[in-house]
């Protein structure tokens, strides 16, 4: 029976990894996968442990979509990955809203940024990316998860968990929905003025269509400290007046936007918004 629901925050240790990595990676033969699976069933159905291509480890679920483009080819969004890697310094606080399990995360704090703080309200997904930061030694101090929903407003709002074949597809907005529950928002700009975050100086954005509410709540940040770039996601499916409002944001807070893919790609649609004043 396929599972609608990823696997729990718990990864295989190195030897039996090692040996399931092995054959999921050999040449196929008629056996391979339902051998895989009797497997990963009869050791407690883990988390297969993938370096990426950029150095560091995460604990993927092999039947989700972003993870088992971490574990098949190393990366996810090539093009979006390049992009981050070559705008982020040392210096930098990125903010990662929608973290996910935390692969862009884990990219910023590869690429020696000094400070991550990382926004989702899933439960689950935080334990994940929680045991991604174990897997790679990286503490607190470097990396804090706050498990909330970002928006334009304080609050509380329904979360909705889409299928394991996505679980990227998550969010305030119902999108092949296998479970829903009630979650805390706050916006970034609260939350900076208690003092809970530092200022960002990076930002990426993927909370599948909750964009301009996010912008929203970010309006004195742009005022006073606008970040050097925002990174975001526009889907395809997208409406237009999200995207309107999207790019009123931006541009009315002194960011021109750019595509980060080549013209021709139709699956993904990141852009970064970079501050010109």
């Amino acid at each position: 029976m396929k599972r609608n629901t990823q696997l729990p925050p718990l990864a295989y240790g190195q030897f039996l990894n090692g040996l399931l990595l092995g054959l999921y990676r050999s040449s196929d033969f008629p056996t391979r996968l339902r051998l895989l699976t009797n497997l990963e069933r009869f050791s407690g159905s883990r988390r297969l442990q993938a370096r990426t291509r950029y150095g560091f480890v995460m604990a993927v679920d092999r039947e989700d979509l972003i993870q088992r483009s971490v574990l098949n080819e190393g990366v996810w969004e090539d093009e979006c990955s390049e992009a981050i890697r070559w705008e982020l310094r040392p210096e930098d606080v990125f903010f990662d809203v929608g973290s996910n399990v935390g692969y862009h995360s884990l990219l910023a704090l590869a690429s020696g940024v000094h400070k991550v703080v990382a926004f989702d309200p899933d439960p689950l997904n935080c334990a994940v990316f929680e045991l991604n930061l174990y897997l790679n030694n990286w503490a607190n101090g470097e990396c804090s998860i706050q498990q909330y929903g970002v928006s334009d407003q304080e609050g509380s709002l329904r979360f909705y968990r889409s299928t394991l074949e996505n679980i990227g597809r998550s969010g305030l907005t119902p999108r092949d929905v296998v479970d829903s529950f009630e979650i805390k928002t706050k916006t970034i700009d609260s939350m900076i003025e208690r003092g809970e975050i530092p200022l960002p100086t990076v930002m990426k954005l993927d909370v599948e269509g909750w964009e301009s509410r996010v912008l929203a709540g970010c309006r004195q940040l742009f005022q006073t400290a606008p970040p050097r770039c925002v990174f975001f996601e526009n889907n395809p499916d997208c409406e237009t007046a999200e995207r309107e409002k999207i790019w009123s944001l931006l541009e009315s807070a002194g960011y021109k936007i750019f595509r980060v893919e080549a013209p021709e790609s139709t699956f993904h649609n990141n852009y970064i918004a970079k501050h010109i004043g």
